[in-house]
């Protein structure tokens, strides 16, 4: 049971936050998180190669840290991992964690929420302006 008086936690699992892209989604989180007197934690390697890299590997063990009993809620930007395997682990990872709600961002993973931003209606709204 949670206590009434603690700060509720998000965790956010990424990939190469510095990347443009993860940088406006984080900025978005954070701004609102920060309105809602919300922590975030982020969970991010520095490195995110397509393919396998014995030296990332060990970075990677970043995101085992969701395991913690701290992270009330749980955002994956699944579509920023680029390595195959890095996604089925951290797939692994939040069908483990028990008891949080998850939803992932523009990336469907069995039994997780989605939520798609459709590139397609962005397309149409940005030339409807212009």
């Amino acid at each position: 049971m949670k206590n009434e008086n603690k700060r509720y936690t998000i965790g956010v699992i990424a990939a190469q936050i510095s990347d443009a892209q993860q940088r406006q989604l984080l900025e978005g989180v954070f701004e609102e998180a920060n309105n809602l007197q919300i922590n975030v934690a982020v969970f991010s390697n520095v490195y995110n190669p397509y393919y396998y890299d014995k030296q990332v590997e060990i970075e990677n063990n970043i995101y085992k840290l969701i395991y913690t009993d701290d992270v009330d809620a749980i955002i994956v930007d699944e579509e920023s991992i680029l390595n195959e395997e890095l996604k089925m682990l951290i797939n692994k990872i939040t069908k483990e964690v028990k008891g949080v709600p998850i939803i992932s961002v523009c990336m469907e993973i069995d039994g997780i929420e989605c939520l798609d931003n459709d590139v397609t209606e962005d397309f149409v709204n940005i030339t409807n302006h212009l």
